[in-house]
């Protein structure tokens, strides 16, 4: 089975502790790109499979399982799970690899993938 990547969001960025998104945490913020990215797909929020994230410094409001966090913060059903996965630099693309490998592997087919420094 191929992997399709169907859509994408990303954040807006300011410099670290300046500018108006510096007191916004990472898992409110990241929940909130995950919300906009199911209100403008057609996809049931319970036909996802996982959500993956890779988080290059799991550290302070980002070190407690961001992917889960995601999921329960963005409305998912909770029986979505959510993972979070450290390969610093390579963090998002691992999280893309990964879903990949079990869409071919036939362990899902609807995965959410993101990254966060």
């Amino acid at each position: 089975m191929s992997s399709v990547i169907v859509d994408w969001r990303r954040t807006p960025f300011s410099r670290s502790h300046k500018g108006e998104l510096s007191e916004v945490r990472p898992d409110e913020f990241a929940s909130q790109v995950l919300v906009e990215l199911l209100n403008n797909l057609n996809i049931d929020p319970a036909e996802i499979d996982d959500v993956i994230v890779g988080c290059a410094y799991p550290e302070g409001e980002q070190g407690y399982n961001i992917g889960r966090l995601m999921a329960l913060m963005s409305g998912l059903p909770k029986e979505a799970p959510g993972v979070t996965i450290n390969r610093l630099c390579g963090s998002s693309m691992q999280a893309i690899m990964y879903a990949s490998s079990n869409i071919s592997a036939g362990w899902g087919e609807c995965f959410v993938c993101g990254g966060i420094v």
